[in-house]
């Protein structure tokens, strides 16, 4: 079996036929966006757009990546709109917010499915760390300090321990304005959960709230009632 002419191993083409089977025949394409993938639903066809920069054993962790977020899409987990341009801060903002909670629960099933994160972890880990070492360390308000206090939170609960605490001194040291929202944002995580989407949808109004954003900005979609919250 190939995915834009790259051979996956058996294990993964197991794998895939049980996904495929709850989902439907994804269409594959490259990513258009350097160092990102992407799901998404056009009608009801899952599209993905893929990384072809990585590894043979990393790419099909990725395409495994990717089919979790098609598969909690058909489960009817949460998703954001607005009224905004796709372009707008607002909805990248409303865009990463989602993403962290389902990427969270990808990554737990994932693990569980024996599939390795680490890849993504390593470039997590870099990418945050090259953002605080940034001369250029973005005012608390704006779009970038929102994106850093995601990847914070985001990072605070995946990365290894020892690695975690190493990069958070740096980040207390050179941007505690971060931190402190970053803190925020874990908390609610932990306390509101990721393994469902009754979970998620909480945890996600909680996060819009947080970071100051309105339901007139960013609409919550819950993917089991199409209510818009």
């Amino acid at each position: 079996m190939k995915i834009l002419n790259k051979r996956v191993t058996q294990r993964f083409a197991s794998f895939y036929e049980k996904i495929v089977a709850q989902i439907g025949e994804p269409t594959f394409c490259l990513t258009q966006t350097p160092g990102r993938g992407e799901c998404r639903f056009v009608d009801e066809t899952c599209v993905m757009s893929l990384r072809t920069d990585l590894s043979k054993s990393s790419f099909e962790d990725h395409i495994a990546h990717e089919l979790t977020h098609a598969l909690q899409r058909k489960e009817g987990w949460p998703r954001v709109v607005s009224r905004y341009p796709d372009n707008s801060p607002i909805v990248e903002l409303g865009i990463m917010s989602v993403s962290i909670v389902l990427d969270l629960n990808a990554d737990d099933r994932l693990n569980a499915w024996g599939f390795d994160s680490r890849w993504i972890m390593d470039e997590q880990y870099r990418n945050l760390k090259k953002a605080v070492l940034s001369k250029n360390i973005p005012s608390t308000g704006t779009l970038e300090w929102c994106k850093g206090v995601m990847m914070y939170a985001y990072a605070s609960l995946t990365q290894p321990a020892k690695r975690w605490n190493k990069l958070r001194k740096l980040i207390i040291r050179r941007a505690p304005h971060i931190e402190s929202k970053g803190e925020e944002l874990a908390s609610i995580l932990r306390e509101n959960g990721w393994s469902n989407p009754e979970q998620a949808l909480t945890s996600l109004i909680a996060i819009r709230k947080s970071i100051g954003l309105s339901s007139n900005q960013i609409g919550i979609i819950d993917g089991k009632t199409g209510r818009r919250l």
